[in-house]
């Protein structure tokens, strides 16, 4: 018999912002006949940004104390929520001996220096389509207005045509 495939994405943002769900469980379905393709390969998504949402389900698994030690900023944080159950203890222990390590840290300090530039870019760029879009609409508005000026200077121009 096959085992199951599980992946548990954790996420700090919202995936459907207009569905927010702290934990969600997905899988592969024919968009067709809405048959799931395999019960045995299923997508968590664990949503951080999102704790409030967790259901008495989700709290009796203790989803939520996870979520907060993924959240947590500060050792002291993480050592409040780990000292809850031994998993959670053991994973703490875990990140912390990873921490000690240079190269880990180095790797983790990298991939959050290369996020915080990915937004920076993303950020810049939303600012400069908002700037084109003012541009836009300002050169839209200043042709309206070019082009009223010369219907209007035309049918002067007829006008004194015609007097003459």
């Amino acid at each position: 018999m096959a085992k199951s495939a599980i992946h548990i994405g954790i996420l700090d943002y919202t995936p459907f912002p207009e569905h927010p769900l702290f934990y969600s469980k997905n899988q592969i379905m024919d968009i067709n006949t809405h048959r799931i393709y395999s019960d045995k390969f299923s997508l968590y998504v664990l949503d951080l940004s999102q704790i409030d949402l967790a259901t008495k389900e989700d709290c009796f698994w203790q989803i939520e104390e996870w979520a907060k030690l993924f959240k947590a900023t500060t050792w002291e944080e993480i050592k409040m929520i780990a000292d809850k159950n031994e998993y959670l203890t053991e994973t703490s222990n875990t990140l912390c001996d990873l921490y000690a390590d240079r190269n880990v840290r180095e790797r983790c300090l990298d991939r959050i220096e290369y996020n915080l530039r990915m937004k920076r870019y993303e950020d810049a760029i939303k600012e400069k389509d908002a700037t084109i879009k003012e541009l836009v609409a300002e050169n839209a508005k200043a042709l309206e207005e070019k082009d009223a000026l010369i219907r209007k200077l035309m049918e002067e121009n007829a006008k004194l045509k015609q007097q003459k």
